[in-house]
């Protein structure tokens, strides 16, 4: 057999069960210890920046860019949708602003 060739394990003898594919095995320690997962911290810091941006009006540069609806006050408008932080923090706010108040 070539060097690529060879397992410890045959694929046949391999049996790996459902316990072997438990998703989110660390989700019960992140809630017991209080810690946010990266995707939760990512949200939690874009909100807090925006929140910082609209109150402080500081960059101005950025606080320029955020145009806050005239239907609702709790959402904000983006120009254009892109991948960009305006835009992407834009949808966050929209999306959870409301929730909170």
């Amino acid at each position: 057999k070539q060097w690529y060739q060879r397992r410890v394990r045959q694929y046949s003898d391999q049996a790996l069960g459902t316990s072997f594919y438990q998703l989110e095995h660390v989700k019960p320690l992140f809630k017991e210890h209080n810690i946010l997962a990266f995707k939760n911290l990512y949200t939690y810091y874009t909100f807090m920046e925006v929140f910082k941006i609209l109150k402080l009006e500081c960059p101005r540069s950025l606080h320029d860019q955020f145009h806050i609806s005239a239907r609702k006050e709790t959402s904000l408008i983006s120009q254009f949708p892109s991948f960009d932080f305006i835009s992407r923090s834009t949808k966050l706010w929209s999306t959870i602003a409301p929730k909170l108040g």
